[in-house]
């Protein structure tokens, strides 16, 4: 059991690294235009409709979510892709649903399957656009290497990789979870969270976020904080706790509130209130089940894990000064599958956008300027459930819904059960509470949104793709904390330097600074060769191109006759970036070359360029500063014999190189 003098000097010392990583960011300012608005996603888990105190009656302790909801458009219409953890956070960075992707309800411990590496997701998005990116609290789009933040557009994280129920002390199903891991960036660093760390963590977590709005410099950021609660087991500081007459959930709701309180008000000293849009939702309603520690959606019908108004109807403030005017309230309906495309919009990415995002823009809805629905069809999805709503109308398909029989106490669940749902037909306008069934008395409309439905499962069965996966997923506990000690890290004294044929250059080693001379003959220039056999990897150093016109580096799969044969290599020009699956000899020509991504940028001659590669399997990702690229091809996963680094036709430099790679991993990834 881990004591608080064990969880708070581990946490000090990870959260002087986070604050100093943001901070050497904010340093790296790539001349994006400076007036880019920053983004908050400040997101509850399990948060009802009627936990705030705008939408209920009851005297709630959110003044300060009252008061955000007062300054920001407020969506009274507002879905989420599913009722559950995982798949509502795929379609809020993604703007697709879940299903598309290969993702529904909620991913459990060392799950075989995670978010693609070729799934574009909002931070990657931003991250080309020159945003400091973090992410705090809950991940849930899988916990092995290649599903975790910092692999899809992240530079740092802090957080739990999963629901902070899937750990032994869970009340019904304690055997089925190992130990509850807390992360800092990719490494874990308590592999045994006790219900005290977790009575720590709101305060911790936003600790950290005021840290980082705090040193953002003047460049755009974007932070997802994603808090953990008021998901059960219900966590509080003592600091809240028995401040509401022994109501438990509304003491979590009061600590959630002032920690939102905090975050908004280092905007204000910090003079980022005018440029920064806050949005404030939740992944999915209440968890009936769990009775007295869960919240409400009145007046909607049940709750989380149902396809009822209940689970899907959360709420959604969006609040931008610099735009928008405070208090306007926009009544059709809008989803978290909108955000992103919404945010594309404004920023200037929309072009971007993959052209199979289910989500809209809804600036013009927020404008005043469109008062109709983006959503024409909206369908709902929960495992083999389905219902879909068409403007007033919502159809349920003949099933079966998850009904609280007896509500649960204390911490305890009730009792639940699957009961059946004939074909349903709900007028929502007037039957807020999905309680009327008028499927006889409208014939026509029912068929007319069973067609669409029909219509909607065929487009996503040719249209869905498959998840990330990895063949031998691992826990993230001792085993995973031991795989990563193991590791085996190169540093600048033990790399070999030697000549390649028909190359004329040298590398030269000083000061922890590789240089590659001048060389002025055409297609001539100097290369380090690093052995490190290995499956998956990590290289990671900086590059400053000064005179030279190409960087590249090459991952060996082979050396015969003394030549090296590249599997993959990634080409950094001054204009552009291109990772390419290769079969090339050094100094040889091409042979079954092909481009799996590329990019244009402006790398200026004299900046430092933060360079990181890193191949897990038959995936591999590129992040050079704001720039990321991906790829996947089956070819990647094989074993590989180590690296060289080429420079062309001038004077460039390296340093702070290191490879890092896991000895016989067990994450190696399967294609698509």
């Amino acid at each position: 059991m881990n004591t608080q003098q064990i969880f708070t000097t581990r946490l000090t010392r990870f959260f002087v690294q986070i604050s100093l990583f943001a901070g050497l960011l904010c340093q790296s300012d790539n001349g994006r235009a400076a007036d880019q608005p920053n983004v908050l996603i400040i997101l509850c888990d399990d948060l009802g409709y009627a936990d705030v105190g705008v939408h209920s009656d009851l005297d709630l302790p959110t003044p300060n979510l009252n008061q955000l909801a007062t300054e920001s458009i407020r969506f009274a219409d507002f879905y989420v892709a599913e009722s559950v953890c995982t798949a509502s956070r795929v379609g809020l960075l993604t703007g697709m649903y879940p299903e598309r992707v290969g993702l529904s309800g909620a991913i459990g411990p060392a799950s075989r399957i995670g978010i693609h590496a070729q799934e574009q997701l909002l931070p990657e998005h931003l991250l080309e656009r020159g945003y400091i990116t973090a992410a705090f609290g809950k991940w849930h789009l899988g916990d092995q290497l290649p599903f975790l933040p910092l692999q899809h557009g992240f530079k740092t994280f802090f957080g739990i990789p999963y629901s902070n129920d899937m750990w032994p002390e869970h009340p019904s199903h304690g055997d089925k979870f190992p130990p509850l891991p807390l992360l800092v960036n990719n490494q874990v660093i308590d592999n045994e969270m006790s219900m005290h760390d977790q009575n720590l963590l709101t305060q911790k977590l936003t600790d950290e976020v005021v840290q980082f709005v705090n040193s953002a410099g003047g460049r755009p950021f974007f932070g997802y904080v994603a808090f953990p609660m008021p998901h059960v087991p219900l966590a509080v500081s003592d600091k809240f706790r028995g401040r509401n007459d022994g109501n438990l959930y509304w003491d979590v709701l009061e600590e959630l509130d002032f920690s939102i309180g905090r975050i908004l008000t280092s905007l204000e000293e910090n003079g980022l209130v005018e440029n920064t849009i806050v949005i404030f939702t939740s992944d999915n309603g209440p968890w009936l089940s769990y009775g007295n520690h869960s919240g409400s959606a009145a007046p909607f019908r049940d709750g989380k894990h149902t396809l009822f108004d209940g689970g899907f109807r959360v709420p959604c403030f969006f609040r931008y000064p610099k735009r928008f005017p405070e208090g306007r309230v926009v009544e059709p309906l809008v989803t978290n599958l909108d955000l992103l495309p919404t945010l594309a919009d404004m920023i200037g990415f929309e072009e971007k956008l993959s052209t199979d995002i289910d989500g809209h823009s809804v600036v013009a809805q927020m404008k005043g300027e469109d008062l109709s629905s983006p959503w024409n069809e909206f369908h709902f999805q929960k495992v083999k459930r389905r219902a879909v709503r068409a403007g007033e109308w919502k159809l349920f398909l003949p099933s079966e819904t998850h009904s609280v029989i007896v509500p649960g106490k204390d911490g305890m669940p009730g009792e639940t059960k699957n009961l059946p749902i004939p074909l349903s037909l709900y007028r929502i306008s007037e039957d807020l509470s999905e309680s009327e069934n008028v499927v006889d008395s409208h014939p026509a409309v029912a068929k007319r949104l069973r067609s669409l439905s029909s219509k909607f499962d065929a487009e996503l069965a040719r249209a869905s793709r498959e998840p990330g996966r990895v063949k031998n997923p691992v826990l993230l506990n001792e085993e995973f904390v031991q795989c990563y000690e193991d590791a085996v890290v190169f540093d600048a004294s033990e790399f070999e330097v030697r000549h390649l044929e028909k190359v004329k250059g040298a590398w030269s080693i000083g000061d922890a600074v590789f240089s590659g001379s001048e060389v002025p003959e055409e297609n001539h220039g100097a290369s380090l060769h690093v052995e490190a056999p290995h499956e998956s990897a990590t290289v990671e150093y900086l590059l400053r191109f000064r005179s030279a016109k190409r960087h590249t580096i090459g991952v060996l799969n082979d050396r015969r006759d003394g030549v090296d044969y590249h599997l993959y290599r990634v080409d950094f020009f001054r204009d552009r970036i291109q990772l390419v699956k290769d079969q090339k000899k050094s100094g040889g020509r091409d042979a079954d070359s092909q481009i799996l991504d590329s990019k244009l940028v402006d790398f200026p001659e004299d900046k430092w360029i933060s360079i990181r590669i890193s191949n897990f399997g038959d995936q591999i990702r590129i992040d050079a500063d704001e720039h990321t690229l991906s790829g996947s091809h089956a070819a990647l996963a094989s074993k590989k014999k180590g690296f060289n680094l080429y420079i062309s036709n001038g004077l460039a430099e390296c340093k702070d190189l290191r490879v890092i790679h896991l000895p016989e991993t067990p994450n190696q990834t399967a294609g698509r």
